[in-house]
């Protein structure tokens, strides 16, 4: 989902800022219930902390990588961002050029196309590959501009290079995506690369009477892709917090013999965007929706004004997040960890 152009608004306030932890971060406990905690802090994503978000973090070895949404200083728009990790919770930002503007983003929009602003990475590897894929629009983007999914790749994990000029996936007419193309995640199963991303449209056309979807693909090589036939999470009355919509999803294989698929709720204008999950047999559903959400945002902490779009690993019994949270002004990363498996699906 669109999140850039909101946060220029503020971005002149603190761009000169540089903000460090003012104590040493630390787990508190937020869900006694279900035993959740987080960091008391944010995490750093991105050359300007309060600037940054949309984190997706994958485990390469013994590193953590993560690629955000950061400040691109010369055109005052979104670009991609990377930092590295041993224990995914203190962070060090990648250095991908020695100076200038795109020093600290390792990949860049194009002026005067469809990709100037980028947001919303996903980062895999695919044949000892790394390939990133993230939103793209022009200058003007959101609503006059429909995103649209492009892809980079590179071999070593920080200098990247587009295949090609175009997107690998873009709006359809009539379709549950015709307003846009938003947050893909991956992932791999078998010989098949799947996707999941936020699909947008607005208005009644002859498949929806309008939303946000998750939506799916597949590809073989991580370049060319197929839409599927139809949506793997849609809007629905049965919760409180899906009935005006689903999105930003993450996909990942439980080790249980089920999918899990995480996603932002609570769309309405004036609630607070909570984390809910659903799971099935297969990727593309159908989806059992857990009734209580997974995640919400804590009152007194940096996120007790809503979280969303999710970032998951399962590793050591539990399940890891990192997540976006925002106030309007300031755009961070969060982290909270829990026990694995999730209860609470009856």
């Amino acid at each position: 989902m669109p999140k850039i152009l909101p946060f220029l608004c503020a971005c002149l306030l603190i761009l000169a800022a540089h903000p460090a932890f003012a104590s040493k971060a630390s787990l508190v406990q937020v869900n006694k219930k279900e035993n959740v905690y987080k960091l008391n802090q944010s995490v750093k994503c991105g050359e300007y902390m309060d600037l940054s978000g949309d984190a997706d973090v994958i485990r390469d070895g013994n590193t953590y990588r993560m690629f955000c949404t950061g400040l691109d200083m010369d055109i005052m728009g979104g670009g991609i961002s990377q930092s590295i990790s041993n224990d995914g919770m203190a962070w060090k930002i990648v250095t991908a050029e020695k100076e200038g503007p795109g020093k600290y983003l390792v990949l860049r929009g194009r002026k005067d196309t469809w990709e100037q602003q980028l947001e919303t990475a996903e980062i895999t590897k695919l044949n000892n590959n790394y390939f990133l894929y993230y939103s793209g629009y022009p200058a003007v983007g959101w609503p006059t501009n429909p995103g649209q999914i492009g892809v980079a790749t590179s071999k070593d994990g920080i200098h990247f290079m587009r295949p090609s000029d175009k997107p690998v996936l873009a709006p359809g007419a009539d379709w549950y995506d015709s307003n846009g193309l938003y947050s893909p995640a991956t992932l791999k199963e078998g010989n098949t690369l799947i996707m999941v991303y936020a699909g947008h449209n607005y208005k009644p056309n002859a498949v929806s009477p309008g939303g946000i979807y998750v939506l799916g693909a597949t590809s073989s090589d991580g370049i060319s892709w197929k839409k599927s036939e139809k949506p793997v999470l849609s809007p629905s009355e049965n919760f409180s917090f899906t009935k005006n919509g689903v999105a930003e999803p993450d996909l990942i294989k439980g080790g249980d013999g089920y999918y899990y698929l995480f996603f932002t709720g609570n769309l309405g204008d004036d609630e607070k965007r909570l984390i809910g999950v659903a799971r099935s047999k297969s990727p593309f559903g159908p989806y059992q929706i857990r009734k209580e959400p997974v995640l919400t945002g804590t009152k007194g902490l940096y996120d007790e004004t809503g979280v969303l779009a999710p970032s998951t690993i399962i590793e050591n019994g539990k399940l890891r997040m990192w997540y976006l949270t925002s106030d309007g002004d300031k755009h961070r990363t969060g982290y909270a960890e829990m026990p694995w498996p999730l209860k609470g699906w009856n």
